[in-house]
């Protein structure tokens, strides 16, 4: 008899503890994706449709620990200012958990400073400005993609090999493109003896005057070109360097150019022998990298673009943070980030504690054309560690974290 009730009241608790629901069950991370959707529709939209690709895998298993996950999209007016006003709308009506996006220098740093000051976490899904390192970061303020020196560090390493010593520089009028200029004369003058720089040019973004631009270079006659034009401005470059003979005898260093979603509108017009850094998800055979093309072809009926990879790798941090911490709670997702890993399609990812910094690789190739269309080739995959700010560095401006 004893047996038979002990029996029975074993099977009444295993009953009960299937019954009882995860902890988290039925909680909801939402996410704040605040992005440039009215000015760069095409780097911004392809980012969005990533991060719910992941959202949704998430969701259809169930979240994460019973939480799943929701984004709320918001288009900050490519405005500091603009942002700051999206986001006290958002974190004061209680929608989001977390912010993600912010693409512009400008903007990220904004985000960042929102971030510390309302204590919620901000992942700069495609800024790469080196300030979110350095005195414009914090605590609350993490991020994937290489920075503007891990960018700069890898492609340097290609120039390396043939020392130019007569250099010009093309870059846009703005953080990006000063903080570019910056990080390549660290390289110069440590790595390119007896190498200078005879003539720099910083058009506006979006409002470049080619011709004058090229003239310029033209006059000053260098050997080699470091580039960091794009968006509108890029493909008016390439043609009118073309047109006037600029790139004749002259080897062209570009940041961002092998991006598949620039090379697609160029066409036929790609700068081929241009050496470039970009993500040549066509050409990595990594099983990730296969396996998720095919699941985002099938999902979307098109091709991805580099800030697919962006807003996907950002959107799996926070995912990995959720999952380790077993919570919501942003110090204890917080807590989890030093020495953090997890899978993506460029391979394992681990986050360094010190800024926040993940160590996803910089791709660098040869420009080639492919039928109509531009292909980096004799690619390398370069992982940017040396080329980071360091921990002193950080410290000295970020004593508090």
């Amino acid at each position: 008899m004893f047996k038979r009730i002990l029996y029975a009241g074993a099977s009444a608790l295993v009953g009960m503890m299937m019954l009882w629901p995860a902890a988290n069950a039925g909680e909801v991370f939402r996410i704040g994706d605040v992005n440039s959707y009215s000015k760069f529709p095409s780097s911004t939209l392809p980012s969005q449709k990533a991060m719910k690709m992941v959202f949704d895998e998430v969701n259809a298993k169930g979240g994460v620990n019973g939480i799943t996950f929701e984004m709320v999209s918001r288009d900050d007016g490519s405005s500091p200012a603009t942002l700051t006003t999206v986001l006290d709308e958002l974190t004061g009506t209680g929608q989001i958990d977390a912010i993600i996006g912010a693409g512009l220098s400008s903007t990220s740093l904004a985000a960042a400073a929102y971030a510390k000051q309302h204590k919620i976490i901000y992942i700069a899904s495609h800024a790469t400005t080196d300030a979110l390192s350095l005195d414009g970061g914090n605590r609350y303020t993490l991020r994937v993609r290489s920075s503007i020196r891990g960018l700069v560090g890898a492609l340097m390493q290609e120039a390396k090999k043939t020392q130019p010593k007569r250099w010009a520089l093309v870059l846009p009028n703005y953080e990006f493109g000063l903080k570019i200029a910056e990080a390549f004369k660290q390289h110069l003058a440590q790595d390119f003896p007896g190498s200078e720089v005879v003539v720099e040019q910083y058009p506006a973004m979006g409002k470049m005057d080619v011709g004058a631009t090229t003239q310029a270079i033209l006059a000053a006659n260098p050997d080699a070109i470091l580039n960091g034009m794009f968006g509108v401005d890029l493909p008016k470059f390439v043609r009118e360097g073309d047109l006037r003979g600029l790139f004749e005898g002259r080897q062209v260093y570009s940041v961002l150019t092998g991006n598949p979603e620039y090379l697609r509108e160029l066409k036929d017009e790609a700068p081929v022998g241009w050496i470039t850094t970009g993500w040549p998800y066509y050409a990595i055979e990594r099983p990730e990298n296969v396996a998720f093309i095919k699941a985002w072809r099938e999902k979307y009926n098109e091709e991805p673009s580099e800030s697919t990879l962006n807003g996907y790798i950002s959107a799996k941090l926070l995912v990995a943070m959720v999952e380790k911490a077993g919570s919501k709670d942003t110090e204890k997702m917080l807590a989890t980030v030093p020495g953090l890993k997890f899978d993506s399609p460029v391979g394992e990812i681990t986050m360094r504690g010190i800024d926040n910094q993940g160590n996803a690789p910089v791709y660098v190739g040869r420009i080639e054309l492919d039928g109509d269309e531009g292909r980096m080739a004799d690619i390398q995959e370069i992982f940017t560690d040396p080329f980071l700010p360091t921990e002193a560095e950080i410290k000295a401006v970020r004593p508090d974290g």
